[in-house]
């Protein structure tokens, strides 16, 4: 899994089997280590596509700093949708910080925040609004380049379940 705050989720998960008295095999540990995944949290979904459901302060300074040190020197295009009752203009401009370009996507849900605003709140030059969310093209030109879909885990599932292919 990819993030140094991995690492310490790990620890903390192998720490409370330990401490509530789990007998654990070094070798087991290590190989569910090497298999770890979780759905959403820099998910590989293809070849340099990333899902990250990085949606409050915590989540996108996590995502922003394993940007960092995964994707130094890379063009980072973030496909984004949040939600209204989140501090968007704080995830703004972290994100800001690591990006290229912003596609900010229109999603069914009560609590979306429209793409209009984000686009209108980010002050980042290379940004556009995607108002169908069939419409969004996962892969760049440059196959170098990173993309990664991120915002609210509510937006992440629907667009993997219109245009992610399994």
């Amino acid at each position: 899994m990819l993030g140094k705050h991995q690492l310490s989720n790990m620890a903390l998960a192998i720490t409370a089997l330990i401490e509530s008295g789990v007998l654990l095999k070094e070798s087991a540990v290590q190989q569910a280590v090497k298999k770890a995944s979780l759905l959403g949290r820099m998910e590989r979904v293809e070849e340099n596509v990333y899902f990250d459901g990085a949606h409050n302060e915590a989540s996108i300074d996590a995502l922003v700093e394993t940007i960092k040190d995964v994707f130094p020197n890379k063009n980072i295009h973030f496909i984004v949708g949040i939600l209204k009752d989140k501090d968007y203009i704080y995830m703004l401009r972290k994100l800001e910080e690591v990006a290229t370009s912003f596609q900010f996507v229109n999603f069914h849900h009560e609590r979306a925040l429209s793409a209009s605003i984000l686009y209108k709140h980010s002050l980042h030059s290379e940004k556009c609004i995607t108002k169908d969310i069939s419409k969004i093209h996962l892969k760049n030109n440059d196959n170098s380049d990173i993309t990664i879909v991120t915002g609210s885990l509510y937006f992440l599932t629907e667009i993997r379940a219109k245009i992610v292919k399994w």
